[in-house]
Parts: C-alpha cells; structure tokens; sequence
C-alpha cells in the first residue's frame, strides 16, 4: 500500500513501457487506499512534472490568473482560499461524498475533460479549466469566493 505522499512522489518517475517506447507509467487513484497506473505520453509528462506539486500548481495558478485573465492579488487571495478549502491545490483530491475532482473540485469531474486528455493527472489542465469556470460562472474568484461562503460549494 503506498500512502499519497509516497504516490506522488511516483510521479517525478518515467518508466519506460517496452510496448510503447513514446509512453511512461505514472500513478493514478480515486481513492486515497487503491493506486493504479495509467500510461501517458512522453510529451505530456513534462508539464505533470512541472506542475504537480501543489505548490507549483498554486504558482501556475497565480501566474494565469494575473496575464490570461489580469486578476491581481486581491483576486488571486480570493482564489487561493476557495482553492485552499477545496482542495488544497491537489489535483488528486477527490471529494468522497460528491466525486467532485480535482483543485477546482469539478462535479462532475468528467467536465475537466474539455481541458484535455489527461485532465485526471494535469494539475495545469485543473487550473486552466477552474479558472476559465470562475471567469464564466461567476466573473471573478472573489465573487465565487463569497457564493461559496453562503452555499458551502461554487
């Protein structure tokens, strides 16, 4: 049994698959208890190394905020804390009772999928999709900020 740290560490590991020398085995799960294992290309691999620690996810975040959608900080806070509570800025986190997933906690989690292929191991794919929800849904992250203080989701 690996434990979530233990796994995501995995993730910084290519392991070559004789049978599709363009793809690596990287870990995947749904359920903090059951690890799987998923090939992805090679190409990709670069940005999963890149991006997902939740600290580089949380940078990535910051960054996109500010030059695709010019949220400066006060927006960014707003974000931070939603993002903070919902998921910590994990892109494995999976809400137990919903199935919610992902750093923005999409519900369902398939909608993440318009962002691309590997939409469950991406944490870029998350923040772009989360943060293209937020601009859509509610206009800025400081208005989802407050819905999701009233409703308890956003």
């Amino acid at each position: 049994m690996f434990s979530k740290t233990a796994v995501c560490a995995l993730i910084f590991c290519s392991l070559n698959y004789g049978g599709q020398p363009d793809k690596v085995i990287v870990p995947v799960w749904s359920d903090p208890n059951v690890v799987k294992v998923t090939f992805i290309d090679k190409i990709i691999l670069k940005d999963l190394k890149k991006y997902n620690r939740p600290v580089d996810a949380k940078r990535y975040g910051k960054y996109s905020a500010l030059h695709k959608y010019g949220w400066g900080s006060t927006q960014f806070a707003c974000l931070n804390s939603l993002w903070v509570k919902e998921s910590n800025w994990s892109w494995w986190s999976k809400n137990k009772d919903s199935g919610a997933y992902g750093i923005p906690q999409a519900w369902p989690a398939t909608k993440l999928a318009t962002e691309g292929r590997y939409w469950r191991q991406s944490a870029k794919l998350q923040v772009d999709w989360g943060l293209k929800y937020v601009k859509r849904t509610y206009g800025t992250p400081c208005s989802a900020w407050s819905a999701f203080k009233i409703k308890g989701w956003y």
